[in-house]
């Protein structure tokens, strides 16, 4: 299996010239339409001539993927969290913290809620407003 180009259409043409068959889907993803996202099996994969290689292609449609519940995490984590979150699924996103006061020691210094809300869509390129908790 080689290296392959990143537009679709150099992909197939490639594969086919090579003795592989090509079978194209279409997958959401932040790339420009037609780009490739990935190949199964990998680039590297020794295979059979006639083979057949799945093309993944992006749509162009970023994913929508639900804000996961964020509440409890310690301020220092914040970052690495929401980036952890952010590369699992694809997506960029960026974050600001506010602190809102509450009357509560155990929410001092830890998330209390954020916007969008647990289970609310996410859309790549979005902020994420985070409210730390903060007693007076």
């Amino acid at each position: 299996m080689p290296e392959l180009s990143e537009s679709t259409k150099d992909t197939v043409d490639s594969l086919f010239a090579i003795g592989l068959n090509a079978e194209v889907v279409s997958l959401p993803s932040v790339l420009p339409e037609g780009t490739v996202v990935g190949t199964v099996p990998l680039a590297g994969t020794l295979l059979r001539q006639g083979s057949t290689v799945i093309v993944e292609e992006s749509n162009g449609v970023a994913p929508v993927i639900a804000m996961f519940d964020m509440r409890g995490i310690d301020k220092s984590q914040v970052g690495a969290v929401i980036s952890q979150f952010a590369s699992d699924n694809g997506i960029s996103l960026t974050w600001s913290l506010v602190e809102v006061t509450t009357s509560s020691p155990t929410q001092d210094g830890v998330v209390v809620s954020t916007l969008p809300a647990v289970g609310t869509p996410v859309m790549s390129g979005q902020n994420i407003v985070v409210r730390i908790g903060k007693t007076p």
